[in-house]
């Protein structure tokens, strides 16, 4: 019995100053990577590796309202973007490397099954652009997105 009453208190007074450490830590850093155009809040999955970016939203049902997923490429220029594999319609935000909307491309269509590769629509912008941005369908014009909105990425390494 005497053996039990000290040994909690002291291992409360040993683990406690790691607790609280670890608590604020992960209250104080939200590390969330965003894309913010203008005024406008996409929380992101960021496609920075080939692995990612050719999966990209291959094969999920859906979007949350106000997600996305960011393409970051290797080289200075995005390449062109199809619907292959997927289950939703999207908005191709293509960012500039000035972090500017360079073009918007609305409402891409999911593909009619059986479609042969080559017969598929490819999406790129005009003009040129570094980043694109994937949205759900609509939210570009819901959300008034436009050529020559200012980007910021936060949470992302040394980006806009």
């Amino acid at each position: 019995m005497f053996l039990t009453w000290w040994i909690l208190p002291l291992a409360l007074v040993v683990l406690s100053p790691c607790v609280n450490v670890d608590i604020s830590v992960s209250r104080d850093r939200d590390e969330t990577p965003v894309v913010r155009i203008e005024d406008v809040r996409f929380e992101v999955e960021v496609a920075d590796t080939q692995r990612l970016r050719q999966r990209g939203l291959t094969g999920r049902p859906y979007l949350e309202e106000r997600k996305g997923m960011l393409f970051i490429p290797d080289g200075p220029e995005v390449a062109p973007f199809w619907m292959k594999g997927m289950l939703f319609p999207l908005d191709f935000i293509w960012i500039g490397r000035d972090c500017r909307v360079a073009d918007v491309n609305t409402y891409a269509n999911v593909p009619t099954p059986g479609t042969p590769d080559d017969e598929m629509r490819r999406y790129r912008p005009y003009p040129t652009a570094t980043y694109t941005l994937e949205v759900n369908a609509g939210e570009a014009d819901r959300l008034r997105i436009r050529v020559g909105d200012k980007v910021k990425f936060e949470n992302i390494d040394g980006r806009c």
